[in-house]
Protein backbone atom coordinates (compact mmCIF):
# COMPACT_ATOMS: atom_id res chain seq x y z
CA UNK A 1 0.00 0.00 0.00
CA UNK A 2 2.91 2.51 0.95
CA UNK A 3 4.77 0.98 -2.16
CA UNK A 4 1.67 2.08 -4.40
CA UNK A 5 1.44 5.74 -2.96
CA UNK A 6 5.19 6.33 -2.84
CA UNK A 7 5.15 5.11 -6.88
CA UNK A 8 1.86 7.16 -7.48
CA UNK A 9 3.69 10.33 -5.77
CA UNK A 10 6.34 9.62 -8.24
CA UNK A 11 4.49 9.22 -11.04
CA UNK A 12 2.05 12.40 -10.66
CA UNK A 13 5.49 13.86 -9.51
CA UNK A 14 7.33 12.82 -13.50
CA UNK A 15 3.94 13.89 -15.03
CA UNK A 16 3.78 17.45 -13.29
CA UNK A 17 7.59 17.62 -14.42
CA UNK A 18 7.09 16.79 -17.72
CA UNK A 19 3.95 19.14 -18.00
CA UNK A 20 6.06 22.08 -16.93
CA UNK A 21 8.61 21.43 -19.07
CA UNK A 22 6.62 20.71 -22.12
CA UNK A 23 5.06 23.91 -21.41
CA UNK A 24 7.90 25.76 -21.10
CA UNK A 25 9.32 24.64 -24.41
CA UNK A 26 6.34 25.45 -25.89
CA UNK A 27 6.45 29.05 -24.45
CA UNK A 28 10.28 29.05 -25.27
CA UNK A 29 9.22 28.24 -29.40
CA UNK A 30 6.29 30.67 -29.23
CA UNK A 31 8.90 33.23 -28.16
CA UNK A 32 11.32 32.11 -30.83
CA UNK A 33 8.63 32.11 -33.67
CA UNK A 34 7.25 35.66 -32.40
CA UNK A 35 10.83 37.67 -31.97
CA UNK A 36 11.31 40.53 -34.29
CA UNK A 37 14.75 40.67 -34.11
CA UNK A 38 15.27 37.31 -36.50
CA UNK A 39 15.00 38.44 -40.31
CA UNK A 40 13.62 35.22 -40.98
CA UNK A 41 10.96 36.01 -38.89
CA UNK A 42 10.93 39.84 -40.10
CA UNK A 43 10.46 37.86 -43.44
CA UNK A 44 7.51 35.79 -42.77
CA UNK A 45 5.86 39.00 -40.82
CA UNK A 46 6.30 41.34 -43.46
CA UNK A 47 4.85 38.72 -46.29
CA UNK A 48 1.98 38.45 -43.87
CA UNK A 49 1.40 41.48 -43.31
CA UNK A 50 -0.66 44.17 -45.09
CA UNK A 51 0.47 48.04 -46.19
CA UNK A 52 -0.42 50.43 -47.61
CA UNK A 53 1.27 53.79 -48.90
CA UNK A 54 0.93 57.19 -47.43
CA UNK A 55 3.04 60.80 -47.99
CA UNK A 56 6.05 60.90 -45.60
CA UNK A 57 5.07 64.15 -44.89
CA UNK A 58 1.99 64.91 -42.83
CA UNK A 59 0.28 67.56 -45.18
CA UNK A 60 0.49 70.54 -42.76
CA UNK A 61 4.72 70.04 -42.16
CA UNK A 62 4.70 69.99 -46.22
CA UNK A 63 2.61 73.19 -46.90
CA UNK A 64 4.45 75.25 -44.12
CA UNK A 65 8.14 73.60 -44.57
CA UNK A 66 9.12 71.28 -47.46
CA UNK A 67 7.58 72.78 -50.47
CA UNK A 68 8.45 76.58 -50.03
CA UNK A 69 12.16 75.08 -48.59
CA UNK A 70 12.33 73.03 -51.26
CA UNK A 71 12.17 75.24 -53.97
CA UNK A 72 14.28 77.70 -52.38
CA UNK A 73 17.38 75.32 -51.90
CA UNK A 74 16.81 74.28 -55.53
CA UNK A 75 16.78 77.73 -57.17
CA UNK A 76 19.62 79.37 -54.42
CA UNK A 77 23.44 78.26 -55.06
CA UNK A 78 25.68 76.36 -53.01
CA UNK A 79 24.20 72.88 -53.35
CA UNK A 80 22.16 72.73 -50.20
CA UNK A 81 19.50 69.46 -50.08
CA UNK A 82 16.40 69.34 -47.72
CA UNK A 83 15.81 65.81 -46.42
CA UNK A 84 12.33 64.33 -44.49
CA UNK A 85 12.10 62.60 -41.35
CA UNK A 86 15.92 61.25 -41.15
CA UNK A 87 17.02 59.08 -38.23
CA UNK A 88 19.45 61.26 -36.35
CA UNK A 89 21.72 58.11 -35.90
CA UNK A 90 22.21 58.74 -39.46
CA UNK A 91 23.84 61.84 -39.11
CA UNK A 92 25.40 61.54 -35.54
CA UNK A 93 27.79 59.37 -33.84
CA UNK A 94 29.59 58.47 -30.51
CA UNK A 95 33.70 58.07 -30.70
CA UNK A 96 34.00 54.33 -32.04
CA UNK A 97 37.37 54.00 -30.08
CA UNK A 98 37.33 54.81 -26.13
CA UNK A 99 39.56 53.21 -24.24
CA UNK A 100 37.79 54.70 -20.91
CA UNK A 101 35.27 52.08 -20.00
CA UNK A 102 33.00 54.12 -18.21
CA UNK A 103 33.38 57.22 -21.01
CA UNK A 104 32.63 54.55 -23.86
CA UNK A 105 29.56 53.17 -21.61
CA UNK A 106 27.95 57.12 -21.01
CA UNK A 107 28.73 57.43 -25.04
CA UNK A 108 26.67 53.83 -26.05
CA UNK A 109 23.83 55.16 -23.91
CA UNK A 110 23.75 58.45 -25.65
CA UNK A 111 23.94 56.97 -29.08
CA UNK A 112 20.95 54.55 -28.34
CA UNK A 113 19.17 57.27 -26.50
CA UNK A 114 19.09 59.32 -30.15
CA UNK A 115 19.83 56.46 -32.45
CA UNK A 116 16.00 55.48 -33.64
CA UNK A 117 14.73 58.78 -33.28
CA UNK A 118 13.81 61.14 -36.43
CA UNK A 119 14.10 64.46 -37.20
CA UNK A 120 11.10 66.28 -39.56
CA UNK A 121 13.43 68.14 -41.70
CA UNK A 122 17.13 67.86 -42.47
CA UNK A 123 19.12 70.64 -44.51
CA UNK A 124 22.29 69.05 -45.74
CA UNK A 125 25.40 70.99 -47.76
CA UNK A 126 26.98 70.07 -50.84
CA UNK A 127 29.31 67.47 -49.09
CA UNK A 128 26.55 66.18 -47.13
CA UNK A 129 27.08 67.38 -43.66
CA UNK A 130 24.14 68.12 -41.84
CA UNK A 131 23.89 72.10 -41.55
CA UNK A 132 20.28 73.03 -40.04
CA UNK A 133 17.52 70.94 -38.56
CA UNK A 134 13.62 71.92 -38.63
CA UNK A 135 10.85 70.32 -36.23
CA UNK A 136 7.56 70.67 -37.10
CA UNK A 137 5.34 71.26 -34.19
CA UNK A 138 1.65 70.51 -35.99
CA UNK A 139 -1.47 71.30 -34.26
CA UNK A 140 -1.75 67.94 -32.79
CA UNK A 141 2.13 67.39 -32.16
CA UNK A 142 2.39 67.36 -28.44
CA UNK A 143 0.52 64.50 -27.17
CA UNK A 144 1.97 61.59 -24.70
CA UNK A 145 5.55 62.30 -24.10
CA UNK A 146 6.14 64.21 -27.36
CA UNK A 147 7.60 67.01 -25.91
CA UNK A 148 10.00 65.08 -23.83
CA UNK A 149 10.88 63.11 -26.76
CA UNK A 150 11.84 67.04 -28.60
CA UNK A 151 13.90 67.93 -25.70
CA UNK A 152 16.11 64.50 -25.84
CA UNK A 153 16.50 65.79 -29.47
CA UNK A 154 17.32 68.94 -29.28
CA UNK A 155 20.27 68.05 -26.63
CA UNK A 156 21.76 66.10 -28.91
CA UNK A 157 21.70 68.58 -31.66
CA UNK A 158 22.69 71.60 -29.64
CA UNK A 159 26.16 69.12 -28.34
CA UNK A 160 27.15 68.80 -32.14
CA UNK A 161 26.10 72.29 -32.94
CA UNK A 162 23.62 71.99 -35.47
CA UNK A 163 20.94 74.72 -35.19
CA UNK A 164 17.12 73.89 -34.67
CA UNK A 165 14.43 75.45 -35.64
CA UNK A 166 10.83 74.92 -34.54
CA UNK A 167 8.35 75.70 -36.71
CA UNK A 168 4.49 76.30 -35.27
CA UNK A 169 1.89 75.47 -36.27
CA UNK A 170 0.64 78.59 -38.12
CA UNK A 171 3.54 79.77 -39.55
CA UNK A 172 4.68 81.12 -42.28
CA UNK A 173 6.41 79.32 -44.97
CA UNK A 174 8.21 82.81 -46.19
CA UNK A 175 9.32 83.43 -42.65
CA UNK A 176 10.60 79.57 -42.37
CA UNK A 177 12.81 80.32 -45.50
CA UNK A 178 14.15 83.48 -44.25
CA UNK A 179 14.96 81.85 -41.26
CA UNK A 180 17.03 78.74 -42.79
CA UNK A 181 18.38 81.43 -45.55
CA UNK A 182 20.46 82.97 -42.58
CA UNK A 183 21.91 79.92 -41.39
CA UNK A 184 22.93 78.82 -44.88
CA UNK A 185 24.69 82.70 -45.39
CA UNK A 186 26.59 81.65 -42.16
CA UNK A 187 27.61 78.49 -43.40
CA UNK A 188 28.30 79.57 -46.44
CA UNK A 189 30.57 82.36 -45.02
CA UNK A 190 32.75 79.71 -42.91
CA UNK A 191 33.01 77.31 -45.72
CA UNK A 192 34.55 80.10 -47.99
CA UNK A 193 38.10 79.96 -47.94
CA UNK A 194 39.77 83.55 -46.69
CA UNK A 195 41.54 85.33 -49.38
CA UNK A 196 44.65 87.58 -47.95
CA UNK A 197 45.83 90.49 -50.26
CA UNK A 198 49.18 89.49 -51.03
CA UNK A 199 49.96 93.22 -52.30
Amino acid sequence: MLFDQILGGLVGAGIVYVWLKAGGFMRKMEAEANDVSDPLNQLRFVKQGRFYTMPPINAEAYRTVFRGLEEHLLNRRGGYRLLAEVCMGSFMKTPKKEPDIERKRMDDQAYRSINSKRVDFLVIDRNGHPVVVLEYQGSGHYQGNARDRDRVKFAALDRVGIETFEVMFGASPYRVVQEVEAVLQRHDALMTPTRFNRN
